[in-house]
């Protein structure tokens, strides 16, 4: 079984055992399924794996925006534990040519 059809099989077994939306309490059936934290806030494949859940499609959209901005700060921003200062994980680019 090629990846796409495990992850459509894994998909309606999530929808299946988990038919209403988290977000909303209970109140409205899933019908989408939304990573928590977003996939975008990793790189590549290095990301926790199973944490998928049940969800309505306005709350799934609902929280476009803040994911957005949540992996932005993720991605350049870790917390250094033994100073407790902001540092930066990323790479400043080089500012060739201005």
């Amino acid at each position: 079984m090629g990846e796409a059809s495990q992850r459509r099989k894994s998909k309606r077994a999530l929808l299946k055992d988990n038919p209403f939306c988290i977000f909303c309490g209970g109140t409205e059936p899933a019908t989408t399924t939304e990573h928590c934290p977003p996939r975008m806030m990793f790189r590549g494949k290095q990301r926790p794996h199973d944490l998928v859940f049940s969800s309505c499609e306005i709350c799934n959209l609902g929280t476009k925006r803040s994911d957005l901005v949540a992996s932005l700060l993720g991605r350049v921003y870790t917390l250094a534990s033994s100073s407790g200062k902001l540092i930066s994980r990323s790479k400043p680019e080089s500012r060739r040519g201005v």
